[in-house]
Order: structure tokens, then C-alpha cells, then sequence
């Protein structure tokens, strides 16, 4: 039998004063919880058993009924985003030391939640997020409503953005984001609250739509029905579409989506080891832009909406960081096309294990091109694509891995450089900021169709970021028709905007650090445009 290792360390507050009652809990690589241990008087503790190996620390500051923030070890004294978290490597069972945290007084934020006619709703899922939700990102801390609908999140941060959600309650009322002054739906229309440390900030409370209810089955090639498969749909908003409820089908393959609001929805299914799928009006769609658009209305269901998924296969490997270490949280994506000039055919996507390993499942038999994202970890680490070695931060470079459903492909590994991270903000006439806008980075030409390095969106205050750019140079640009917005789309030319990808110039990126204030304003346009893009918000 392997012997387990055991990992130590303390937790303070920020004046340095030993935090008691501390719960400090140890994942393995995969996420799965290994065991935990409490701070002492002193603020020490010792969690022991754990594998050889990688291990998550996460330290619970509302443990005991305290009012600490949670934070992740990231090499240093924690961290809100678990992306950003940093494994513990345990190689014997000499034990592991040093692994500490500081962690600052939390607000409290209190609430009810009551359904379309004013009706408590219990057992709603309640998640606070430390970072604008416009791109996925987990929660740090979480709760339930009672049965009056009341709910209390405590270890609460300077600003937060809170979120009602009742996917895992069955309840069929619409999720929704505080906006200032109640609940909306659509990640993109969350507005930050503020708390105050050891305060509490009441009243913020929400009442939700009633939703639609869609109902289906995943099934193989052959129509057998496929137990356990993710379903999701999501609907379009102005600024893109937004995930509104998700479920698992049951042993036949059926499913049950309730909470979608009152709009233009899509249907999306996935697991194992089978190619994720859209609902398409002949079967499926490999992509939402060709996926069908199922009509909802509250209190309603729409039956029969079934989707087949054939079977994929699987590319596995490792990524690492410049220093050879493994990287975490890194989304590493799969397309048929490296440099991409026309709308991609697929994209299957992973997030990379504390370790570093990744697996690829579902991908389309054939071949697929292999790339990496940091933008969940909201780090400088380079956009890299494999290209038989350790990887490139060229398209260009990218070499095919061939993809059957029988035969795993392993050892696609890559090694990401550091990168840049570019920000800026978005405005309209009056300096008033514009959400919702898609900003895109190309290497190439800013004239040039498609095989962008990196995109991101808008916040509600115009403000944006767009994480791993390569060394070298990159032209920046604006895409408003990819929304409902109608402004006119602008080039970054080293000062402001302007209207003609001819004048863009380049950014230098010298791989590592951030390059703020690519600012830029965009004119109204007379004219309408485009509805809005077919991308989930963060894709």
C-alpha cells in the first residue's frame, strides 16, 4: 500500500493575529474532496492522509460560524479564484509544510427570494462571484434559501456579484443576477454589490420570472437513449446567448429543463465519451450558430426535443507552465481548424487537473487541432497550440492530431510561455461605458478574416481584458455586430479608434504583464444591425 503524505501550515488574519476554528480542506488532482482539518488556537494545522501526489487547499473561513473569506493556496496566501490556485506536491511522507493563508473579515449579505406572485421560494441556490460573471468562472461561496425564501452569505468580499439559481431545486422559476435594484436574467446584466468587512448588507432581494419547461432525449446514432448526459439550454439576450437551466438525463435518456425564460432558446447535450451536440431542426449541430431555435413561454412545455450524439473520441496530455510546472484551470480546446477563415465545423473543450493533465472526450473522429486558454485563470500565460513538440504560440504552427473513436490519442502536451494580458475600456459619446461589445486580438493583419489570437467582452462598464497574447504583435479590434448593439466597430491605432482596419496599428506584446488602456469609442450607427451572436457568454 502506498504511504500518504500530510501537509501543514497556518492561517492568519491580516494583522497577522492566528485564526482558530479554520476549516482547511485537501482535494486531489481531479477535485475530489480527500480529507481536512481544523486551525488550533494558534492557527496551525495538519492535514493528514493524503495521497502521494498533488492536493487543493482551500481554506473555509465561514467555517464554525465565521465570517472569513475562502480562499484557495496559490503558492502565496490564497486566492478567491480556485483557477488561480497552485498544487501542493506531496512525493513522500515527509511531511509538507508551509502551505499558509491570510485571510481578511468578510461582509454578510442577506435576502429573500419569492417567485412571480410573491410566493417564498425555498431551497434556491444561492452563489456570490468575486469577478464579473461574463465569462464562466466559479463561485466562491454559496448558500441556500430557507423555507421563507430567506437566505444569509457570510465571508463576503469588498464586491460581489450575486446569483439566484434553481437549477439544483427543480424549482421552474428563471434564474436571475442583482442588478442594482432586483434580479435579471443573463450573466451580462449583473451589477457588483459592495460589502463592507464584518458589515451586513440587507435587502438584497429578487423575484423571479416563472419559466418554460423543455423536455427531450439524448440518444446515440441508433436512438438508444443515453443515461447521465449534461443537457443545457441556453437563450438569446442582447449581448449573447446565456446558459438558463441545466439537467442529466435520466436511465432511458430523457431529460426535464426547467426556468427558461420567456424567448428564443437552444439546446445543447453532452457527456463521456460521446461528441457534444446542438439540436438542430434535422437532428444535430456540431456548432449554435446552426442549432434550432426552440420558442419558450412561461409555464409551458415544449416536448420532444431530442438530440443525438455520435460517438467521439479522445485526445489526452499535459500542460505546463514556462517554469515546467503544471498549470491549472488552463482551457484547452480542440477545432478542426488551426487558423480558422470560416465559422469552426466543432470545439470540444477541458479544463486542465491540478496536475496538469487534460482529456479531451468527444472529440469528432478525423482530426483536430489542439490550442490553450488562460482566460479562466485570468493569467498572462500565451495562447499555445500543439504542434508536435511542446507547443507554438503560432497558428501557423499547429499540427493535426488524428482522432479515432477506439484508439485514444495521448501525449498531445504543451508548454505555455508567458503572455500578455491587453485592457481597456469601451465607450460611447460622453465617456459612458458599453457593455455587451466583442473585442477580438489578430496577429496577422487587423484587415484579416478570422484566426483570432484572443477575444473577450465588454462589462457593463465598457471596461474588458483579453488574456494570453503571444509575444510579438497584435492588432485589436471591436465586432458590436456580434450583439444587438448599434455602434460602429473601431480599430485600436496606438491612440484611440478608428473607423478603417487600414489605419490599425499593431501592439507590441513582449510575453508577460499587462498592457492597459487600448481605449476606444464607438459611433452610433443610423442603421440596424445583427441580432445577437449565437456563443454562450465566455466562449
Amino acid at each position: 500500500m502506498q504511504l500518504g503524505g500530510s501537509i501543514s501550515g497556518t492561517v492568519n488574519g491580516v494583522s497577522a493575529n492566528p485564526l482558530s476554528g479554520i476549516a482547511v480542506q485537501a482535494y486531489d488532482a481531479q477535485g475530489y474532496y480527500i480529507n481536512q482539518a481544523t486551525t488550533a488556537s494558534n492557527g496551525t494545522y495538519t492535514i493528514s492522509g493524503v495521497p502521494l501526489g498533488y492536493a487543493l487547499l482551500y481554506a473555509n473561513g465561514t467555517a464554525n460560524s465565521q465570517n472569513f473569506v475562502r480562499k484557495w493556496w496559490d503558492g502565496g496566501v490564497g486566492d478567491l479564484n480556485r483557477y488561480r490556485a497552485t498544487g501542493v506536491s506531496v512525493t513522500t511522507a515527509t511531511p509538507v509544510g508551509g502551505v499558509d493563508f491570510v485571510l481578511e473579515a468578510g461582509g454578510t449579505v442577506t435576502g429573500a427570494i419569492v417567485d412571480h406572485n410573491g410566493s417564498p421560494l425555498s431551497g434556491m441556490s444561492i452563489r456570490a462571484y468575486a469577478e464579473a460573471p461574463v465569462n464562466s468562472i466559479s463561485s466562491f461561496t454559496s448558500t441556500t434559501t430557507n423555507p421563507s425564501g430567506v437566505y444569509t452569505l457570510s465571508g463576503v468580499p469588498g464586491q460581489v456579484f450575486i446569483e439566484a439559481n434553481s437549477a439544483s431545486s427543480g424549482i421552474n422559476a428563471v434564474p436571475a443576477w442583482w442588478n442594482g435594484s432586483g434580479g435579471v436574467f443573463g450573466p451580462a446584466n449583473a451589477r457588483p454589490l459592495t460589502v463592507s468587512p464584518s458589515t451586513t448588507v440587507s435587502g438584497i432581494n429578487m423575484q423571479l420570472a416563472q419559466g418554460g419547461t423543455i423536455t427531450g432525449k439524448i440518444t446515440d446514432s441508433n436512438l438508444n437513449g443515453l443515461s447521465g448526459m449534461g443537457v443545457m439550454a441556453a437563450v438569446e439576450t442582447d449581448c449573447s446567448m446565456a446558459q438558463a437551466a441545466t439537467a442529466t438525463t435520466d436511465a432511458n435518456g430523457v431529460y426535464t429543463l426547467v426556468g427558461i425564460p420567456t424567448g428564443k432558446a437552444h439546446v445543447y447535450g453532452s457527456g463521456g465519451t460521446y461528441v457534444p451536440m446542438w439540436k438542430s431542426a434535422t437532428g444535430a449541430a456540431a456548432t449554435s450558430q446552426d442549432s434550432l431555435v426552440i420558442p419558450v413561454v412561461a409555464g409551458q412545455t415544449v416536448s420532444g426535443i431530442d438530440v443525438p450524439l455520435p460517438v467521439g473520441g479522445t485526445i489526452a496530455g499535459t500542460v505546463l507552465g514556462s517554469d515546467n510546472k503544471p498549470l491549472y484551470g488552463v482551457i484547452v480546446t480542440a477545432t478542426d481548424q488551426a487558423c480558422p477563415t470560416t465559422a469552426l465545423s466543432f470545439g470540444a473543450s477541458a479544463i486542465s487537473y491540478l496536475d496538469g493533465t487534460y482529456t479531451l472526450r468527444g472529440v469528432p473522429v478525423g482530426t483536430a487541432y489542439v490550442t490553450t486558454s488562460p482566460a479562466l485563470r485570468r493569467s498572462d500565460q500565451a495562447i499555445t497550440w500543439y504542434n508536435g513538440g511542446t507547443g507554438s504560440g503560432s497558428c501557423s504552427a499547429a499540427q493535426a492530431v488524428p482522432v479515432a473513436a477506439a484508439t485514444p490519442a495521448s501525449g498531445v502536451n504543451l508548454t505555455m510561455p508567458h503572455g500578455e494580458i491587453i485592457r481597456g475600456r469601451l465607450t460611447k459619446t460622453g465617456n459612458v461605458g458599453l457593455g455587451c461589445i466583442s473585442v477580438w486580438a489578430k496577429a496577422a493583419s487587423a484587415c484579416a478574416d478570422g484566426a483570432y489570437l484572443a477575444t473577450g467582452l465588454s462589462l457593463y462598464d465598457g471596461t474588458y481584458s483579453m488574456y494570453g497574447l503571444p509575444a510579438g504583435s497584435v492588432y485589436v479590434g471591436t465586432k458590436a455586430a456580434a450583439t444587438s448593439q448599434r455602434f460602429l466597430d473601431q480599430y485600436w491605432n496606438g491612440t484611440t479608434g478608428v473607423s478603417t482596419c487600414a489605419q490599425a496599428v499593431g501592439i507590441a506584446t513582449s510575453g508577460g504583464g499587462v498592457l492597459g488602456n487600448v481605449n476606444m469609442t464607438l459611433p452610433a450607427m443610423a442603421s440596424s444591425i445583427a441580432g445577437p451572436a449565437l456563443l454562450l457568454d465566455g466562449q
